[in-house]
């Protein structure tokens, strides 16, 4: 989307930019033997996001801090996509509950963390999530899941009905 030449296009990033939060029980695999996450894992400074995404950067918004509390700055949004790839069941919970009421009709949610094994409480948040709405999550054999939104149960927003 980025590339794609559209200019009023935006790319949201939301990440802590100190590594996960404390993973909680739900989000530890059942085996000793898979990989467990710990407070911090995956930390990388702002810079190394910025000067990756330099190329792009009039199009591209960061939000450094803890999901979901930046999230208000794109509240009056609607949205095409959202790709979540944050390992852990509260903040991808807390994606969905923020984002799918301003997903576009049509529009994607990737969940990259549904599949491996060293992220249950991924696969489990958007298990339950989605286990009332009409979409169902498709796991990909590449091991994220996928939804695309039917576009029922859209809150109201302001005068923005463009996609982001």
């Amino acid at each position: 989307m980025i590339l794609s030449g559209t200019k009023e296009k935006m790319l949201f990033g939301f990440d802590s930019f100190e590594g996960l939060s404390e993973p909680d029980v739900i989000d530890r695999p059942a085996s000793r033997k898979v990989f467990r996450w710990a407070k911090n894992d995956m930390s990388v400074p702002i810079a190394v996001a910025e000067a990756n995404l330099s190329p792009f950067a009039e199009r591209v918004r960061l939000y450094p801090g803890w999901i979901p509390h930046e999230f208000d700055a794109v509240a009056d949004g609607n949205f095409a996509l959202l790709h979540i790839d944050v390992d852990l069941y509260d903040p991808t919970f807390a994606s969905l509950d923020f984002f799918y009421s301003r997903m576009n009709p049509g529009g994607v949610i990737v969940c990259d963390d549904y599949g491996p094994s060293a992220c249950p409480g991924a696969k489990r948040a958007m298990d339950d999530f989605f286990s009332d709405k009409p979409e169902s999550v498709v796991h990909l054999t590449s091991g994220q899941g996928i939804v695309f939104v039917l576009g029922q149960n859209k809150i109201s927003l302001t005068d923005s009905s463009e996609a982001r």
